[in-house]
């Protein structure tokens, strides 16, 4: 079952960065007058980029926390679980000031 999910999330996670950067050559591309990014354009790669960073933070879990030796290590629990909020919360951060610079 773990096998499963850490290769479906991983997956997951290299389709996404393939079609975030699929995205960075489409704008790189574009003109200079039709080069106006509206938020319809953004919402591919605001949901790769999430994707990317999920399909990390479940292969961090796989590797510090359900594979070590010790069952039941809390501290490795702990900042597993305040990387992955950080990094979520700088996701989050940047999302919206990409947003807030639009409008």
């Amino acid at each position: 079952m773990a096998i499963a999910v850490r290769k479906a999330a991983l997956i997951i996670e290299f389709t996404s960065l393939g079609i975030l950067i699929l995205w960075l050559l489409w704008v790189a591309e574009m003109k200079p007058q039709e080069s106006r990014l509206t938020l319809a354009n953004l919402t591919l790669p605001f949901t790769a980029s999430f994707f990317v960073l999920a399909g990390f933070i479940t292969d961090l879990y796989f590797r510090w926390i359900k594979n070590t030796e010790q069952k039941r290590n809390t501290v490795h629990l702990l900042l597993f679980c305040f990387l992955a909020l950080c990094l979520l919360g700088v996701w989050a951060v940047s999302l919206m000031k990409t947003i807030t610079t639009l409008g």
